[in-house]
C-alpha cells in the first residue's frame, strides 16, 4: 500500500508552510542590515559636503537676534531716538492723564517727553526739586505737564498729594510706577529702618499711587496700570540686598 503523502500544514482557511515564512523573515531581516549599513555609509560618505544622509533632520539654531547676550551686566545707554522712531513708542495716549512716578530722571525723563509729544498730560512725581526744575526746562513749558513734588517715603503726605491732584485733573487714567531706591552697602550693615524705607519708596507707594487712581478708572471702565522693575530682578548684585 502506497503511503500517504504528507502535505502543508493547515490553519484554518489559509495554508502555513514552514519553510517559505523562514525564508521570508530571513529576506526581510537582510533588508533591514542592508539599509542599515546604507546609513551607515551615507554618514561617512566625504561626497554629500556635510557628512550627514538626506534623512537626517537638522538641528534648529536661534536666530542671533534671539539669542541671551553672553555679557552679563546693566545695558549701555544708545545715542537719542529718530523723531519717526520717538513718535512710534507711545501711541494711544492722547488726552489721557498719566501719573508718573520718578518722572524727573533717568528713563523716568525719558518717558515723559515721550508721554508729552504724544499728547498725554502727565502728572510728573519726584522728590528732587533741582530734577523737576530741569524737566521743566527740556519740556519747554508743555502744556500737558504738571510737577508734584511729593516724597514717596511719606505715606500721609503721598495720599493728601495725590487726592488733590486727581481732584484737579479730573481723575488718572494711567498709572506709571516708576521711582525706586537702591541704596548701596553690604547686606550686614543695612538697617532695618533703611530696608523699610526702600519697603516704603519701591512697593508701598505704588500701592497708594494705584489705589489714588483706582475710582476714576472704574467709573470710566478704561485704565492701564505699569509697574516697571529694576534688570536687577534678574540676578545678583552686590550690595543691593532689599
Amino acid at each position: 500500500m502506497a503511503e500517504p503523502s504528507i502535505g502543508p500544514i493547515r490553519d484554518g482557511p489559509r495554508a502555513l508552510d514552514q519553510p517559505r515564512a523562514r525564508q521570508g523573515l530571513r529576506r526581510g531581516a537582510r533588508r533591514a542590515d542592508l539599509a542599515r549599513a546604507r546609513r551607515r555609509a551615507a554618514l561617512h560618505d566625504p561626497l554629500r559636503g556635510s557628512g550627514r544622509p538626506r534623512f537626517h533632520r537638522r538641528r534648529r539654531v536661534a536666530h542671533p537676534l534671539h539669542r541671551r547676550p553672553a555679557r552679563r551686566g546693566l545695558p549701555r545707554a544708545v545715542g537719542p531716538l529718530p523723531a519717526a522712531r520717538r513718535a512710534a513708542l507711545v501711541t494711544g495716549v492722547a488726552g489721557r492723564r498719566v501719573l508718573y512716578t520718578g518722572a524727573a530722571g533717568g528713563l523716568g525723563l525719558e518717558t515723559t517727553l515721550l508721554l508729552l509729544e504724544a499728547g498725554a498730560e502727565v502728572v510728573a512725581v519726584d522728590n528732587d526739586p533741582a530734577k523737576l526744575a530741569a524737566l521743566t526746562a527740556v519740556a519747554q513749558g508743555a502744556a500737558g505737564l504738571r510737577i508734584a513734588a511729593l516724597d514717596l517715603a511719606d505715606q500721609p503726605g503721598l495720599r493728601a498729594g495725590l487726592d488733590a491732584l486727581t481732584a484737579e485733573v479730573g481723575g488718572i487714567d494711567v498709572v506709571v510706577n516708576n521711582a525706586a531706591i537702591y541704596p548701596a552697602k553690604p547686606f550686614e550693615d543695612f538697617t532695618l529702618a533703611e530696608y523699610q524705607a526702600v519697603q516704603r519708596v519701591n512697593v508701598e507707594s505704588a500701592v497708594i499711587c494705584v489705589q489714588a487712581a483706582l475710582p476714576h478708572m472704574r467709573a470710566r471702565g478704561w485704565g492701564r496700570i505699569v509697574n516697571i522693575a529694576s534688570v536687577t530682578v534678574s540676578g545678583g548684585w552686590p550690595n543691593l540686598a532689599p
